[in-house]
């Protein structure tokens, strides 16, 4: 997959690709499947493109969502940038005065990033030898959602957001494009993988090129 460019002439006017966005999503939420909406946030611009676009869409009712069906898990992996932590922390408190569950969900502290390395001589990682977002991203987002998922009845589903995009780097893009062909996984206007945990799929409303 290309990246394009900021000067090329076949990308999509933004007002398109929100509408686009937002019509995917209120067909996703028609079905009546998904009863809680959860959004990972890390607070950069990707992510935050999404939790915006989606409290925005919630607020002014162009989705059937209330703001309390929407649960917002911020990954502190205790490494963030202070300006961008502030930020997120800001964001965080204006979305939960008007009524969107907020939570920062952290590793344990034996599996933080400096306890790995300082503490249990693990190497850094590196583009071969990715162990970090395993222990402090995905581990603790996924204790999360499994608390979100204790009420759920049986033929009710969690819809997971994410920030994933294309164009991001050249393997991330080759591993969307091996999901996307696959049976369980629908890549239209955005990608959508069915059952990414129990009772859990999750989708990447940004995905397409048509938000670069």
């Amino acid at each position: 997959m290309r990246q394009l460019g900021l000067f090329d002439t076949n990308i999509m006017p933004r007002t398109e690709a929100f509408e686009i966005t937002k019509n995917n999503l209120k067909s996703l939420l028609s079905t009546g499947i998904y009863t809680k909406i959860a959004c990972a946030y890390s607070g950069g611009k990707d992510s935050t493109t999404v939790l915006t676009l989606l409290a925005h869409l919630v607020e002014t009712k162009q989705i059937p969502l209330l703001p309390q069906d929407v649960h917002i898990l911020f990954a502190d992996t205790r490494l963030e940038l202070p300006p961008l932590y502030i930020n997120a922390m800001k964001l965080l408190g204006l979305l939960r005065d008007r009524c969107f569950n907020t939570q920062v969900v952290q590793a344990s502290l034996d599996d933080r990033y400096l306890v790995y390395i300082l503490g249990r001589g693990v190497p850094p990682p590196s583009n071969t030898f990715r162990w970090c977002t395993s222990k402090i991203k995905i581990i603790p987002m996924m204790k999360a959602l499994d608390t979100l998922r204790t009420d759920l009845a049986p033929h009710e589903k969690l819809l997971m957001l994410t920030g994933v995009r294309v164009g991001e780097s050249a393997a991330r893009d080759q591993r969307i494009s091996t999901s996307c062909s696959k049976s369980k996984a629908e890549c239209g206007q955005g990608w959508l993988q069915n059952e990414t945990a129990p009772q859990t799929d999750t989708y990447a409303p940004i995905l397409p090129k048509n938000w670069v």
